[in-house]
């Protein structure tokens, strides 16, 4: 089956996870299971808009069978996200590289608190870049200059 990333929303692109051996009935008891912080009625209201989907981005609902392997791509949602004060500042951004200079705070790459807060996700909102990748990483806490790759076919 053809992989199909979903695209960007805010910046920030969808988590993955390819279904391990199991029981469950369907994929919402797994991803029920799998994320306990996150209840059945939430799922099932981000499959109804389409933020759940298998590798190939076709939707997934709440009565899609269980099935080991399927790749799933979902959307994170934080209902609280802290809002990052301090502003990021482009130094250089040609057809390969941008770098960039990151404020005191601010998280790299989406992960844990952070989703659209980070630099990452903010850098490629503002300049509509989807493919930019850091090619490194500091600490939330480290300002510094960050340099990111533009395209993935130059990435290495």
């Amino acid at each position: 089956m053809a992989t199909a990333s979903l695209p960007l929303r805010d910046g920030v692109g969808a988590s993955r996870v390819v279904l391990p051996p199991g029981a469950w009935p369907t994929v919402l008891a797994f991803l029920v299971e799998r994320f306990p912080h996150i209840d059945a009625e939430t799922w099932r209201e981000r499959m109804a808009r389409g933020l759940v989907c298998d590798a190939a981005g076709q939707p997934i609902t709440p009565v899609t069978e269980y099935r080991a392997g399927l790749g799933v791509q979902y959307y994170r949602e934080l209902a609280h996200e802290p809002v990052m004060a301090g502003a990021e500042c482009v130094l250089f951004h040609d057809e390969h590289l941008l770098v960039a200079d990151k404020p005191h705070g601010l998280a790299v790459i989406p992960g844990g608190r952070y989703a659209r807060e980070t630099l990452l996700a903010r850098l490629r909102q503002r300049l509509q870049v989807p493919e930019l990748a850091p090619l490194h990483r500091l600490d939330r806490d480290t300002a510094g200059v960050i340099a990111f790759s533009t395209r993935l076919e130059t990435r290495g």
